[in-house]
Formats: structure tokens, sequence, C-alpha cells
């Protein structure tokens, strides 16, 4: 092994990669207590950056039985985000990144309260009448709105973030689709404030 701090700093981050998908894995002590020291730690590191929230949260999309692990690590997102300087802030590609992963944690929720629940407990029953739709209508407003002030039209035109585009793409299937669910369970009102998401974005 070599001892340049490039390389060892490069090991450092991935070893912290696989203790949480090993914290995610393991069924012996609460993920939330074996999680959270090792996250803590991870994102005091010199060498961290904003782009490894995505590999976590890809971790707990694959591998996540609970939710509130999600809230856990957007509360560290949203923490490490106000630590960024200014000038990274305004730049661009720094605020589709954050925005990615505001959609990203978002995502990894719905999947974990509906597929995961329904697969572990596995009695056919559907969990998603379960989720708090009108939580997750004021969480895509809140991102439309962030849309709308941080990246104008001419910027979004220019930067051809695919990306982006998938997340908005996926923001607008999700809205209208659990908009559906609501009518079709006779939850209306809140199926408007889904399919009012579908109109801002």
């Amino acid at each position: 092994m070599q001892n340049s701090k490039n390389s060892g700093d490069i090991i450092d981050m991935e070893d912290y990669i696989l203790f949480i998908k090993y914290c995610l894995l393991q069924t012996k002590e609460e993920k939330e207590i074996t999680m959270i020291p090792i996250f803590k730690d991870m994102i005091q590191s010199s060498e961290f950056k904003l782009e490894y929230f995505e590999q976590v949260f890809e971790l707990c999309y694959q591998y996540g039985q609970d939710g509130s692990l999600i809230k856990i690590v957007l509360g560290y997102l949203l923490e490490y985000h106000n630590t960024i300087k200014k000038d990274d802030k305004e730049c661009i590609e720094q605020r589709i990144q954050f925005i990615h992963l505001l959609i990203l944690a978002l995502k990894c929720t719905i999947h974990i309260k509906t597929i995961v629940y329904e697969t572990l407990k596995n009695d056919g029953i559907s969990r998603t009448g379960k989720l708090d739709f009108r939580s997750i209508v004021s969480y895509m407003s809140n991102l439309c709105q962030m849309l709308i002030m941080d990246l104008d039209t001419k910027q979004l035109d220019t930067c051809q973030n695919n990306v982006l585009m998938n997340d908005i793409e996926w923001m607008l299937q999700t809205s209208w689709n659990l908009g559906l669910y609501c009518f079709g369970a006779g939850r209306h009102e809140e199926g408007v404030l889904l399919f009012s998401i579908v109109n801002k974005v």
C-alpha cells in the first residue's frame, strides 16, 4: 500500500462507504446507532465532498429498511450544505447537485416506505396509502421553488444536465401516479394537491 496522502484519503472515503453499507446490512444493532458515528466522522473528513451523499442515498435505497435513516442523512446534507462557501453555492452545477440529492432523498423515502415495507411484511397489502401525501406535496413544492429561484430558465436550457432532467421527470411521474392513487382511494383533496405539482414542474 502506498503511503501518499491522496491514495490514503481515497481509501479512507471508500472505507466509510463500506462501513455504512455494513451498518445497513447488519441486523444485530439498531442501524441508527451504528450508522450515525460513522457518518459524522465521514463528513468531517477534509476529503469529503457533496457527491458522497449520493453514494450514501444509493446505499439506503438498495439496503435501507427504515425510512427514518433517510431523515438522518438528509439532516446531515442540509447541515453540510450550509458550510459550503458562498461562491460554491452560487455555482450552477453545485446547486443542481444539491437539488438532485434532495430529490434522491425523497425517492429513497417513498421506495422504502412502500416497496421495501411491503417486501418485509410479505402480506400482500399495499403501503402506498400510508404515505404522508401532504408532506410529499410540501417537499416537492419547496423543490419547485428552488428550481425557479435558484436556476433560471436560461441556465436550465444551457446546462444540459441529464441528471436534473431525469429528476424533474421522476417528480412529474410520481406526483401524477400518487395523485391518481388518491383519487382512486377517494382522497380527492390530496389528489388535487399532488396534481398541482405537475403544473408547478
